[in-house]
């Protein structure tokens, strides 16, 4: 449906009420399909050229090693549906993203990047904001958290940079990891 996008950029609307002059950096989304990621985009192009900010966050997108259709596009890397193989991630487990041609001109023009991060680091992630922070959210949730230390890793992120990572849903969603 083409109103679902348009819902789905409120998410941009909500982040800009409720943070107002503490609005991010950076925006790391896991993504799939790349609903969450394209809405928040238009709901921040929308924003910006209403005058109500002054800029669109750089977004980034996380996938699973497993799959990462989005990820190689954006970095070059020759991956097929036939390199696919099962993550603990199923929420963003897509091997061939519907919205693959609109998601990589949005990485660029925010100064985004796409990175990978194995199932390891997405149950350490899932572990530690349980336990750290109290928050059980799913693994596709934690995905994001472990792109977000690549990013800060590979200096994409700074330490001063104010960084929003969307917890998309509740760690009993999934089946139980080991």
């Amino acid at each position: 449906s083409p109103f679902f996008m348009e819902g789905i950029k409120s998410f941009a609307y909500e982040v800009s009420e409720q943070l107002k002059d503490e609005l991010p950096d950076h925006v790391v989304f896991p993504v799939g399909n790349g609903s969450l990621f394209i809405g928040a985009f238009k709901g921040f192009e929308e924003m910006v050229a209403r005058g109500d900010m002054e800029r669109i966050p750089s977004l980034h997108a996380v996938q699973a090693a497993a799959v990462r259709p989005i990820v190689a596009a954006f970095t070059g890397e020759i991956w097929t549906k036939a390199d696919a193989s099962r993550t603990v991630a199923g929420g963003i487990s897509v091997v061939d993203p519907p919205h693959l041609h609109r998601m990589l001109p949005i990485l660029r023009t925010t100064g985004g990047s796409a990175v990978a991060v194995s199932d390891d680091e997405i149950l350490r992630w899932q572990r530690l904001l349980t336990e750290k922070e109290g928050v059980f959210g799913e693994t596709t949730s934690a995905a994001a958290f472990a792109g977000l230390e690549a990013l800060v890793k590979r200096g994409v992120i700074g330490s001063g940079d104010r960084v929003l990572v969307p917890v998309t849903g509740f760690g009993l969603k999934d089946a139980p990891q080991e």
